[in-house]
């Protein structure tokens, strides 16, 4: 090349190239894919890998408005994201890097609190329900003309600090207005009786507008099923209602007392692993089980479900993902959980045997969830319920049952701070061993 010849620079993506790429990180992105069945079935298809394939995805809404450019352009604007997404070295599929976090359980883990009144703002709140637990996400609800609606939806990681917050004695105030709070589940059911929700593509849009996340839209679906065809909206009481689980690899059958046929069970092997603690004696099942909830929060957002410890021998215990785990999966759980209880435990593969008895109870424990969800009084009955006379037995009941709540929430409230102590103390030493912020 002479020397006075200068290097030509790349040229610029052109304007559709933009356009492709940015819809389809939008399409995959946290905000769009739990909540569209479309590019939900596309990104399930693969469940262990989540490749999608580019064929099927270029006809997907928007992408397919540049099907005209060809399969080949589409790769190559693909391959231009920055981290976002990767193609396969053939070309064929396409996939977000960053793991998608779990969305199971997220009516149970979000409120829903109204009356704050005049100008606040998105910090504001964040630090107001962060005093209960720790926050996933706040989202203000707004008008179509862009008024504040004066009510928000906060999304916690965990059950634990919704339910604190929901059974918070005195309820909780903003300044000097006490809020109307009720869980997103509670919202949603009122809504789809007041609405009359009863087909499936209503209720579709309906999931999309409130941003009920696919994996619990079963829930949903089981209250739709339970509204009767006439305008009163009242759900039915039916003894022998049954209900269907989305579960691993299938869908179970649950009794509406929460019972199923452990046969209905399946799943994918090698989706369990056991732990060995080190030292011979280790805490029972509960200490366990609350500090493996406190430290599985870092693999949140590499699998979408993790179960509960189910304990095996004094020093053993098995736990359950909902998907299979690929021996870099078993890495980053020993790298990540290096100790439970204060006692440093090692990781391995659960035998079929472990892993079947793990499976069938850690589907008891969702089945016997989802039967309390959907088979609790309506919030119509429980108000009905509250205001019976004191002397008689209901009233006398409901008091009980309010002192319980109050002396349950006092006790995770202390549970709560001391995990919360736990954590800076660990953040503390992840400091002094890496020597940030020296």
């Amino acid at each position: 090349m002479p020397p006075h010849a200068k290097k030509s620079k790349p040229a610029a993506p052109s304007r559709d190239s933009r356009n492709a790429l940015k819809l389809a990180e939008h399409y995959l992105s946290n905000q769009y894919l739990p909540y569209h069945q479309g590019i939900w079935t596309l990104y399930i298809e693969q469940p262990t890998t989540h490749w999608i394939s580019i064929n099927k995805f270029a006809r997907y809404n928007g992408m397919s408005s540049f099907r005209a450019r060809g399969v080949d352009w589409l790769v190559e604007v693909l391959r231009g994201s920055s981290g976002f997404l990767e193609v396969d070295e053939h070309g064929e599929h396409v996939r977000r890097k960053p793991m998608l976090p779990g969305y199971r359980g997220q009516l149970q883990r979000t409120v829903h609190a109204a009356g704050f009144g005049g100008q606040i703002d998105h910090p504001q709140l964040v630090q107001f329900f962060s005093q209960y637990g720790r926050v996933s996400s706040v989202e203000m609800c707004y008008a179509e003309n862009g008024v504040f609606e004066d009510r928000v939806f906060c999304e916690f990681t965990h059950e634990f600090p919704a339910a604190s917050f929901l059974g918070a004695a005195p309820s909780p105030c903003w300044k000097d207005s006490v809020l109307s709070i009720c869980s997103k589940l509670d919202y949603c059911e009122e809504k789809m009786k007041q609405n009359g929700i009863r087909t499936r593509s209503v209720m579709a849009r309906f999931c999309e507008e409130l941003k009920v996340a696919i994996p619990d839209r079963y829930i949903i679906d089981e209250i739709r099923k339970r509204l009767p065809a006439d305008e009163k909206g009242e759900l039915e009481t039916n003894i022998g209602t049954e209900y269907h689980m989305d579960f691993c690899a299938a869908t179970i059958t649950v009794k509406s007392d929460g019972t199923l046929n452990a046969e209905d069970v399946k799943w994918e092997e090698g989706c369990a692993l056991k732990f060995t603690s080190e030292q011979n004696a280790a805490g029972p099942t509960v200490e366990w089980n609350a500090s493996w909830n406190t430290s599985n929060i870092s693999l949140l957002p590499y699998f979408p479900l993790i179960s509960h410890i189910k304990a095996i021998e004094h020093n053993q215990g098995v736990v359950g993902f909902s998907r299979p785990l690929t021996q870099d999966d078993v890495g980053l759980v020993g790298r990540e959980i290096r100790e439970l209880c204060r006692q440093k435990v090692a990781w391995a593969r659960a035998s079929p045997e472990e892993e079947k008895s793990l499976m069938v109870e850690w589907a008891g424990k969702e089945a016997k969830r989802l039967a309390a969800e959907l088979g609790r009084p309506s919030k119509k009955e429980r108000l009905e319920s509250a205001s019976g006379d004191v002397g008689g037995g209901g009233g006398i009941a409901w008091i009980r049952e309010r002192k319980m709540k109050r002396k349950a929430v006092k006790a995770r409230r202390k549970e709560t701070r001391r995990r919360n102590k736990h954590i800076r103390e660990l953040k503390k030493l992840r400091r002094a061993e890496t020597g940030f912020g020296q």
